[in-house]
């Protein structure tokens, strides 16, 4: 079973329904959205994630969201509302790196002479700037683990 395979399995065993769906904001590629507690949807507008391995980050992160008990923030009101909504990304993506990006694989593929970001993004089939964001965790957020 690959990575989006799985993910897509983690959405079904929980009842979330992944909803292909028209998102307007430009930058903006997934959803996750809680209606009145009963269930949960992920919204992923599949025309901005043109690649298996977009996909599978977008995914990630959406689940992310779901796993650690915060929906995706749409709109932020206030300065307090900004920070909430970092807290909330940094938990998702955390999540989204950790599952698909496990440290111990990444010493493996460093030890085998992945070194370069392009190298491991290809090692790990995701995009760079996944890559690049998951090390940055790594070492910087995770007390310096590489």
């Amino acid at each position: 079973m690959n990575a989006l395979s799985e993910l897509y399995l983690i959405a079904e065993e929980e009842s979330i329904r992944v909803v292909n769906f028209r998102i307007a904001n430009s930058k903006t590629k997934g959803i996750c959205i809680n209606f009145d507690n009963d269930h949960y949807d992920i919204l992923i507008d599949y025309n901005k994630v043109p690649t298996y391995s977009e996909e599978k980050c977008v995914l990630a992160h959406e689940l992310g969201h779901y796993c650690t008990g915060v929906e995706s923030p749409i709109i932020a009101q206030t300065f307090r509302d900004m920070l909430t909504i970092g807290r909330q990304e940094y938990r998702a993506n955390k999540w989204a790196f950790e599952r698909l990006i496990p440290v111990a694989e990444l010493h493996i593929a460093i030890n085998r002479g992945y070194v370069d970001i392009w190298e491991l993004a290809d090692y790990f089939d995701v995009p760079d700037e996944f890559m690049r964001k998951a090390l940055d965790y790594y070492e910087n957020k995770r007390g310096g683990v590489l």
